[in-house]
């Protein structure tokens, strides 16, 4: 008689903390190219026209999908926003305030030592609408940014190096991936903050509600700056 007993499978290896760590090496060099060679073209075209940022949100948000996708098991119960707490809230309330003064003081000081970094100005030069500004600046950024950041690479980091270094390490991407040193310190506490909210609330929502209300006070503040 011939053996019929079926072959036995081979069992899948359980990935290394190495092939865990790729993709964030991946996400994060990408994130970098794109923004590059946002300045890059910038640079030799000679212009700041929206359309050079608009290239670099769609490029983003392609990268920023494809890896969320890839974690979504981690990442889709981070989007509820029922599970959030009144106290937590009330921590993410904090976390907004402390992000807030250390930002707005660093980003007066910078004013006395670099080029102010305006947001309007390119918008008004080319005769895009106040409205564009808004959507590219407080709507855009703050879900994208959120998911890229404190979604996938923080969430994935923590399983590979534990909260408090993915927290700080996710927040020195978060400005280093914003190509600017006047920023710099501003943004690190911004990733801080964002990134304490997260971890605090389990929830990406109110982070993407603190990065949306500090990028609306910065387009705000800057109208109530500019000239008539």
């Amino acid at each position: 008689m011939t053996d019929t007993a079926p072959p036995t499978r081979r069992r899948r290896r359980a990935p290394s903390a190495w092939g865990e760590f790729v993709p964030t090496l991946w996400f994060v060099g990408l994130m970098l190219a794109t923004n590059l060679v946002g300045m890059i073209v910038a640079r030799v075209l000679d212009s700041d026209h929206p359309w050079i940022d608009v290239g670099i949100a769609a490029a983003d948000a392609v990268i920023i999908a494809a890896w969320c996708y890839r974690d979504r098991d981690a990442i889709l119960p981070m989007l509820r926003v029922g599970q959030v707490t009144t106290r937590q809230w009330a921590i993410a309330g904090i976390a907004l305030l402390g992000m807030a003064v250390v930002a707005e003081a660093w980003l007066r000081l910078a004013t006395l030592l670099f080029d102010t970094i305006e947001i309007l100005p390119a918008f008004k030069t080319h005769g895009w609408p106040l409205w564009s500004a808004f959507v590219l600046v407080v709507v855009v950024p703050p879900i994208a940014e959120e998911l890229a950041f404190r979604g996938f690479l923080q969430t994935r980091l923590t399983r590979l190096i534990g909260a408090s270094d993915a927290l700080l390490l996710q927040a020195g991407v978060f400005a280093i991936v914003h190509m600017s040193p006047v920023i710099l310190p501003s943004h690190f506490a911004m990733g801080l903050a964002l990134g304490i909210a997260a971890q605090r609330t389990g929830s990406l929502v109110p982070g993407m509600l603190m990065h949306a209300l500090w990028n609306g006070w910065c387009v705000v503040e800057e109208l109530a700056n500019s000239p008539a």
